[in-house]
């Protein structure tokens, strides 16, 4: 009898041991991992792609002649200041 009993704790052990022990949450990422890598690459690749696509011209307004001369105001003002600066 007590050979018996013994025989059948050793099976229940050893079915233990044998069973793989369920894990919660590891699984589903494990199987699911590729997926949430996809997700982030397309967010990251539509992001890139917003700000480097150009945008149309029509909105912008036109840009201001740039002149070389060095004068502020109307041509034809009162007064005229002149300054001078030496930079040695």
């Amino acid at each position: 009898m007590a050979a018996r009993k013994k025989r059948r704790k050793r099976a229940r052990r050893l079915q233990s041991r044998a069973r793989p022990r369920p894990t919660r949450g590891r699984t589903w990422l494990r199987e699911h991992g590729w997926l949430i890598g996809l997700i982030a690459l397309l967010l990251v690749v539509g992001i890139g792609a917003v700000f480097l696509i150009p945008r149309g011209t029509e909105d912008t307004p036109p840009r201001e002649e740039v002149s070389l001369d060095k004068s502020k105001g109307a041509a034809d003002a009162p007064v005229v200041v002149v300054e001078y600066g030496d930079f040695q």
